[in-house]
């Protein structure tokens, strides 16, 4: 592991201790965005075809298969 250290003020800071966290918060942020960008798609695509399905419903008959009334409206 390699060791970087930064002298402010007479300071030594350890960049390891804050350097993994940040690696480590930007890795998962990225996780998460990225799965929930597919769940977000995965539901878009779901809704359009629950959306096709009860617009079929609304508008034809379910006996005959024929445009009902409310099409004609």
């Amino acid at each position: 592991m390699v060791t970087v250290n930064l002298k402010m003020n007479i300071m030594e800071i350890d960049l390891n201790y804050f350097i993994l966290p940040i690696l480590c918060a930007i890795l998962f942020g990225w996780i998460i965005t990225s799965l929930s960008m597919k769940r977000t798609g995965y539901l878009e695509k779901r809704i359009g075809e629950k959306t096709k399905e009860l617009e079929h419903y609304a508008f034809m008959d379910d006996m005959t298969n024929i445009y009902n009334r409310r099409m004609g409206l």
